[in-house]
Formats: C-alpha cells, sequence, structure tokens
C-alpha cells in the first residue's frame, strides 16, 4: 500500500508520510482513479461493492464542479481508497472488474488480471525479494 499510495497519491517514489494503515491479513484495499480533470472541484466517491459469482462490482459516483462554480485552474487527479474485509472477497476467485456508474450504467469491464489484485501486501513482496 505504501507504494502504491508514494506512486499515485503524492506523485513521489521518495519517503512516504501519511499512508493510512491497512491491516492485510483482514482487508483489502479497493481504489478507484478516475484520471485527469481539467480544474478543481471534480471528485470521485465509492458507493457500493458487491461481489457477484466472479467478479467484483464497484459502483462509484463522480461528482462535477457546477457550471458557474469558481474552481481553481489546475488539473486534478480525483480518487477514492477504501477498505473492505478481506473475507468478503476471495480473490482467487475473481475473474473481473466491473466499474458501476451512476443508474446502473457498466462503465468499465476488465479481466481482474489486469488489475493490481494482491493477495499479499506490495511491500510485503518487496521485501520478500530482498532477503
Amino acid at each position: 500500500m505504501r507504494r502504491i499510495w508514494a506512486e499515485n497519491i503524492t506523485g513521489s517514489s521518495g519517503e512516504v508520510k501519511n499512508a493510512p494503515a491497512v491491516n492485510w491479513k483482514k482487508e483489502c484495499v479497493i481504489a478507484v482513479f478516475i484520471g485527469a480533470r481539467p480544474t478543481a472541484g471534480y471528485a470521485v466517491q465509492v458507493k457500493k461493492v458487491t461481489l457477484t459469482d466472479s467478479a467484483v462490482e464497484v459502483g462509484i459516483e463522480e461528482r462535477k464542479p457546477s457550471s458557474d462554480a469558481m474552481v481553481a485552474q489546475v488539473i486534478s487527479s480525483p480518487y477514492c481508497a477504501i477498505t473492505c474485509a478481506r473475507a468478503d472477497f476471495p480473490l482467487d476467485k475473481i475473474l473481473m472488474l466491473r466499474l458501476i456508474g451512476e443508474e446502473g450504467k457498466v462503465l468499465l469491464e476488465s479481466p481482474a488480471w489486469s488489475y493490481r489484485f494482491m493477495d499479499v501486501p506490495p511491500d510485503a513482496e518487496l521485501q520478500k525479494g530482498r532477503e
């Protein structure tokens, strides 16, 4: 999690500060990054996570600034990361990932192997290679 936090949230590969604590034995992390947006004022929120027979469906809501809002003229990259009980998500059985938008519209459907589904925390994996 520290590596993902550093690369995707802080934009650095140096020392990681303020990364959330995750109990990897009991929890897994679902993170949604919606990419670059032209101004501040955008956000994404995970509304619901559901496990179907072989897919994880992540329901999201993207918020946009109103057309008359005064927003900073900076490129923003909204994200949301949540933890879920590991017992609820048998990673070895998940074959697909679906991102579901408002009104149930499927925004993305992709094989799970194309995403960072990890059964061990990435930092532990790195540490293992150094021993």
